[in-house]
């Protein structure tokens, strides 16, 4: 009852809040909604004008005034300051441009719904009765404008079917010789849609070029929110479209990222609401909202229907001007505003996806129960896994959940399925309702979006709400954008995780066993409040008991906007003023009813908070409340101007970034006076209370400077300086440098039709990351309550100087670029070093100083190398049908470059120059010269000291997207996966443990529970029957003079078992059993789209109607991880991953 009350609350504030939306859009169409107007329209407007010798550009604006149609053209070229008179009454402006204007030698084009004016260039006029002699060649000179009547230089001027051509100069004037007047010449450019002339006509009037729509696909947002040409860049940068991502929609939008872009690995957990892990070339990038770099926003807060494009810049050069912050490379999030074409544009896409099946999921064996007293003949109720007698149907004294009392029963595998039975049908719903606006002067755009995410686990529900609002406004010079959003995320019970949180394996698949079932315990209350029904009395609770009344309940609340102004003062020379706000409440409790067998575990209600653990049977409540802000603040000066071939573009800035972080939490002590009565004054003894804040602010200055040649050459260089509140003042100022390149070398080729475009490219930069907050303050560690009820105050144990320096590293990277065939294929190859150094490291000291460490700069060094291949190609393309494919494919590793003296790691073969960072250990078995394993008193020993076992990054990764696409169907395919690495299986390890592994079915373990005090296992390997192995203190070996024998000592198959499979829950390094390979594949997405015919559309009054199967998480392929899904990168009892199939429905009005 409470969630159907919560659903419908949710709702319908929902709809109060759209109703509010759309009322703010109805009111807004009147000042934003302009017809779109043609040529003829436009020619036909008339104006009355009287004017005598005043300036023609007066005369213009007036005209501009009262017609409302926009005139652009450049002063000089059509000498807009000479005098002028006219006398016109109710006249077209069709009539003043041919009768007025044409003698003046000014011709115009009607460019939409604006008309350019421009220069007529001299023409020489031939009559049919000139005798002059035909030339076979002739000189073309002309000139080139854009739809403003600006000169546009850089465009590539072709006689077609040749390869004769010529660059425009930056004035737009080019010469060329061709054959005759009626040769074509196809004018191109990067921004522009090309144009095909005659020469006679390109020779008479200037060519005129429109700004080309689908440039957008080739101009990247970059650092700072600037927008700029790709091929200009020195560095990687892949986009991924918004519209991509909307069709197979789950609970993150990060899900559908992964395997999109080479060098970013995406770890999506199949835990229940947890977060998916983005990284780029293997650290967390900066997350850049609409220009904002926010501290508190992560991917989960962007709906995909709200996102227009993401680009990703890889490197550190990319978002240098970032500083810190950018130094692992950016994630730029540009959100929608306004519609796609003027007018009013509403949409709505729903997707439903429910679950099909489980991808991974764990198994238990069905042979063996639970313990059972042979002299009482009752089965133990303490939760001690299945190293008990075969369920052979003989009786028992079992716990009977319908009377609620101990009475013999067969003994049987009645609960082989218990964990599948346990669990529920999870679904994904993901609804998005827009209005959009889009008029002359700018557009205005509000969403909202409900995800709702049943798990698969009973009372796991995740809602996530979004609302937004954004749009921008263009007056002349001046223009203003702004975003705000408002994000809700809610759970009653987002469950504990982990072997230490007692996950709900914990009980069922760990130390349960198969000889009850769960369906029987559905009614889980004894005494309500007080006692559970369950089949144990200690360590296991019933299941249902377990996820109503052992809860962590989960509110977040997040808000967050941003205001950005423009002012051109001047043609090349404008401002910008950005600034941008997050702010987040997290409320988190958990309820530990009276009763329960379990606490808290390891689990926390706040960001740096304690582990709760909590005090099972007597009850427990813990509250923590997070909240934060963080404030970003820019200003900008940019420039840029054009020179002969030569172009100079830059800013110069400051910025203020400032975040605050507080948490306060409490729990009751001593139990809960009131069963079920979950609040802090229901605390037996004091409360336990703790606080944290963390504060920081960073001011920095910052600049750009770019130069272009020609359109095919490119240098840059940035600075940054910054200012941080975590550092002395004698160091807290630090300096970040970069510089940038590209050449266009297919431009310096001849002409070759296969080749579209050929770019190198290179950069290096340096940043630097200050201490982290409070890392250097030396201050006394205060405790409430200690003695006596007095406080106390520890001193600091660690020497903190305050003239430690930012860590600093630099990256270097060089790259490629191929377009061929109109690039309808096209090949990216990137390489890039990064070398990190000063690290700031804790290390120990002698005790005899006074102090157990010291905080300081290291000197070693450790560098980063890494490859990535983009390919992209469309094999076909025509009028019906499509196929598009996309593959990508990276790798890296880091390497110790530099050793420090004093504070690195000593001892240890695997750690020093030249050796990889991402080092796994373990004990390794202790075996002689064969390699046989040596047992002492039949089980497996280890080795003393830790060996290399691997190293936990993958070798590569790769993902591979196509598309087809056939008049009104489409299919979209997507799958990636990871090779190499290594993780443990704590699930699998403790499934050996506790007896319940399926392949832990043997005949030893038989003959071990039908014979009891008998030991029947003999371990492969040798003994130890004289000698020793004698070790120094760094555990080198010293002396071996162990002399072996075949192993011939017996011990239980469970003795054994728990030998050779070590429990690390609690710390430890793993066995060798136990240490998987993290290689694994997967079918990420797939979609059917059939977009249904304009006709059928219409009878709805609809512009679009989409219909799509879905489906994610379809099918996965691991090489060791079989009962669990590796894709989050690591493993600790971690959910059954599910597949879900669903359907998608879009319409746009």
């Amino acid at each position: 009852m409470k969630n159907k009350q919560r659903l419908v609350a949710s709702i319908c504030f929902a709809m109060r809040i759209t109703i509010a939306q759309i009322a703010l859009i109805l009111i807004s169409i009147s000042s934003l909604y302009a017809n779109e107007v043609n040529s003829q329209e436009v020619l036909s407007r008339k104006f009355t004008l009287h004017m005598e010798n005043k300036p023609l550009s007066t005369v213009i604006a007036e005209i501009q005034k009262q017609t409302g149609v926009a005139f652009t053209y450049s002063v000089n070229a059509i000498n807009a300051s000479r005098q002028f008179s006219i006398n016109a009454s109710n006249q077209p402006i069709g009539t003043f441009l041919r009768d007025n204007l044409t003698p003046l030698q000014i011709s115009y084009q009607v460019v939409e719904d604006k008309i350019v004016l421009f220069r007529q260039a001299p023409v020489r006029t031939v009559s049919e009765t000139d005798n002059e002699p035909v030339h076979l060649e002739k000189t073309v000179k002309g000139r080139v404008v854009d739809d403003a009547g600006e000169p546009v230089g850089g465009v590539t001027v072709t006689v077609k079917g040749t390869r004769q051509s010529v660059v425009t100069a930056a004035d737009g004037s080019f010469s060329i010789v061709v054959p005759d007047d009626n040769a074509i010449l196809v004018f191109s450019s990067i921004a522009h849609d090309a144009v095909e002339v005659t020469a006679a006509s390109a020779g008479s009037s200037p060519v005129v070029l429109k700004k080309r729509v689908e440039d957008l696909q080739n101009v990247v947002v970059t650092a700072l929110g600037v927008r700029r040409q790709e091929k200009a860049l020195g560095y990687a940068t892949q986009s991924v479209k918004g519209n991509t991502l909307q069709t197979v929609k789950g609970v993150d939008v990060a899900t559908s990222l992964t395997g999109k872009v080479a060098g970013m690995i995406v770890k999506n957990s199949s835990e229940f609401s947890a977060e998916p892990e983005l990284t780029l070339r293997g650290e967390t990038p900066l997350i850049v909202i609409d220009g904002v770099p926010y501290g508190n926003m992560t991917l989960r807060d962007v709906p995909p229907d709200d996102i227009e494009t993401i680009n990703f810049l890889k490197g550190a050069t990319a978002s240098a001007l970032y500083g810190e912050r950018g130094g692992s490379g950016a994630v730029m999030i540009t959100t929608r505003r306004g519609a796609a074409a003027k007018g009013l544009a509403i949409s709505f896409n729903s997707s439903s996806m429910f679950e099909a099946g489980y991808l991974a999921i764990p198994e238990m064996q069905s042979q063996y129960g639970r313990v059972v007293n042979t002299a009482t003949n009752t089965y133990v109720r303490s939760g001690d896994g299945s190293w008990g007698a075969p369920l052979e149907g003989q009786e028992v004294i079992q716990w009977d959940p319908f009377s609620r009392s101990m009475k013999p029963m067969p003994f049987v595998a009645r609960g082989k399925d218990n964990f599948r039975n346990f669990l529920q049908q999870g679904y994904i719903l993901n609804n998005n309702l827009s209005i959009a606006q889009t008029g002359e002067m700018g557009g205005f755009r509000a969403s909202a979006t409900w995800v709702q995410n049943k798990g698969t686990y009973p009372n796991s529900l995740f809602d996530k709400m979004t609302y937004s609002v954004g749009g921008d406004i263009k007056l002349k010079k001046f223009s203003l954008s702004t975003s705000l959003s408002y994000n809700k995320h809610e759970s009653p019970n987002v469950g504990f995780n982990g072997y230490t949180g007692y996950d709900p394996m914990y009980s069922m698949l760990i130390w349960g066993s198969p000889d009850w079932d769960v369906r029987d315990y559905k009614d889980y209350w004894m005494i309500p409040n007080e006692v559970q029904n369950s089949s144990y009395t200690a360590g296991n609770n019933n299941p249902y008991f377990d996820r109503y009344e052992r809860t962590r309940s989960y509110n977040k609340d997040i808000f967050n906007g941003q205001l950005t102004l423009n002012y051109e003062f001047i043609k090349g020379l404008k401002a910008t003023v950005r600034t941008g706000y997050d702010t987040y409440s997290n409320k988190q409790e958990v309820n530990i009813s009276k009763g329960s067998f379990q606490g808290g575990g390891s689990s926390k209600v706040m960001n740096a908070g304690t582990e709760i653990w909590g005090e099972s049977q007597r009850g427990s409540y813990n509250i923590g409340i997070s909240r934060g802000f963080s404030s970003n603040t820019e200003a900008l000066l940019l420039g840029e101007t054009q020179y002969k071939n030569w172009r100079i573009d830059g800013f110069v800035g400051g910025s203020v970034f400032y975040r605050q972080d507080e948490g306060l939490e409490a729990r009751t002590q001593g139990g809960l006076s009131i069963p079920g009565y979950y609040s802090l004054k229901a605390s037996l003894n004091p409360v336990a209370v703790q606080s944290v804040i963390f504060r920081k602010q960073t001011n920095s200055v910052f600049g750009r400077i770019g130069f272009g040649w020609r359109n095919l050459a490119f240098l840059e260089g940035t600075f940054r300086n910054d200012w941080a509140s975590t550092l002395s003042r004698s160091t807290r100022s630090y300096f970040y440098p970069s510089v940038a390149g590209s050449l266009i070398a297919s431009d310096l080729l001849p002409r070759y039709d296969w080749l579209s475009i050929w770019k190198l490219r290179g950069s290096w930069t340096m940043y630097r990351t200050p201490a982290s907050i409070y890392a250097i303050n030396n201050v006394y560690s205060i405790a409430t309550n200690q003695w006596a009820g007095l406080g106390t105050a520890t001193y600091p144990t660690t020497i903190r100087p305050d003239d430690v320096f930012p860590e600093s590293a630099n990256t270097t990277e060089i790259g490629t670029q191929f377009g061929f065939l109109g690039n309808r294929l096209m090949l990216d190859v990137t390489g890039y070093w990064k070398r990190m150094y000063d690290f700031l490291v804790t290390s120990t000291i002698s005790p005899s100083s006074g102090y157990t460490g010291v905080f300081t700069n290291s000197d070693e060094e450790r560098t980063r190398r890494g490859l990535e291949i983009t390919l992209n190609a469309t094999p076909v393309k025509n009028k019906d049908f499509r196929w598009d494919v996309g593959f990508n494919w990276s790798t890296y590793a880091t390497y110790y470059t530099q050793m420090d003296s004093v504070y690195s790691v000593k001892g240890r073969d695997w750690v020093q120059k030249g050796k990889r960072a991402d080092f796994y250990t373990i004990n390794e078995y202790q075996t002689d010269n064969s390699g046989n394993i040596v047992f002492n008193n039949g089980v497996p020993t280890y080795k003393p000291i830790l060996s290399l076992a691997g190293y936990s990054d993958p070798d590569w990764t790769w993902g591979f997207n196509t598309s087809f696409k056939y008049k009104n169907l489409a299919l979209n395919i997507s799958l990636d996966g990871r090779v190499g690495g290594l993780a443990q299986s704590v699930t699998e390890m403790y499934m050996w443990r506790s007896g319940n592994h399926p392949k832990s079915l043997t005949p030893e373990r038989y003959l071990d529970a039908t014979n009891a005090g008998t030991k029947n296992y003999l371990g492969e390997g040798v003994k130890v029957v004289s000698g020793s192995i004698v070790y120094d203190a760094n555990y080198k070996v010293v002396s071996d003079t162990r002399v072996f024998a075949p192993n011939d000592v017996y011990t239980t198959y469970k003795s054994y078992i728990e030998a050779q499979h070590k429990g690390t829950a609690w710390g430890g390094s793993p066995s060798p059993v136990d240490l998987y390979s993290t290689t694994f594949m997967k079918l990420r997405e797939v979609s059917v789209s059939y977009a249904l015919p304009q006709a059928w559309s219409k009878r709805v009054s609809a512009k679009n109607i989409s219909v799509s199967a879905v489906g994610q998480n379809l099918i996965y392929w691991a090489k060791q991880f079989k009962y669990s899904d590796i894709d989050g990168g690591t493993e600790n009892f971690i959910d059954p991953s599910l597949r879900y199939i669903g359907v998608n429905i879009r319409v746009d009005f």
